[in-house]
């Protein structure tokens, strides 16, 4: 459950991240509040009861925040966070439909705890429901 919640922080503190950025370069107030947005993120972070951290840059800026970013980390699920944000962009703008489905193969199985390692090879879910597994 730890990890659902680091997970679930770390979008958010991504999101957080986005809307707090603009396509200008940095200026030394931007710096500051960069500085503030990392102290405040750092403090959110050392709240938690699991061990934390983040690395995010702006790529049209180059602004980053980092927090405890050099640490190794078990990453867990939260690489599919990006990967879910992508597929719900991709089926709002028309190029992927979550409608459609996929069978699933012998080659598709993988070790883990999601619900996916239960499926049958030959089950036919829609690309939505394999998205949200």
């Amino acid at each position: 459950m730890k990890w659902q919640l680091s997970a679930t922080l770390s979008a958010l503190l991504l999101v957080s991240i986005a809307s707090c950025s603009d396509e200008t370069g940095a200026s030394s107030g931007e710096e500051t509040l960069s500085d503030s947005l990392q102290s405040r993120i750092a403090a959110r972070l050392d709240r938690l009861d699991a061990m934390s951290s983040i690395y995010a840059k702006h790529i049209p800026t180059g602004r980053e925040i980092a927090v405890r970013a050099d640490h190794p980390m078990n990453t867990l699920s939260v690489i599919k966070i990006p990967v879910m944000v992508k597929a719900f962009q991709d089926n709002a703008s028309g190029r992927l439909d979550f409608g459609e489905r996929y069978t699933i193969g012998p080659n598709d199985m993988r070790r883990g705890s999601g619900l996916i390692q239960t499926f049958e090879p030959g089950l036919n879910p829609t690309l939505r429901s394999l998205v949200t597994q």
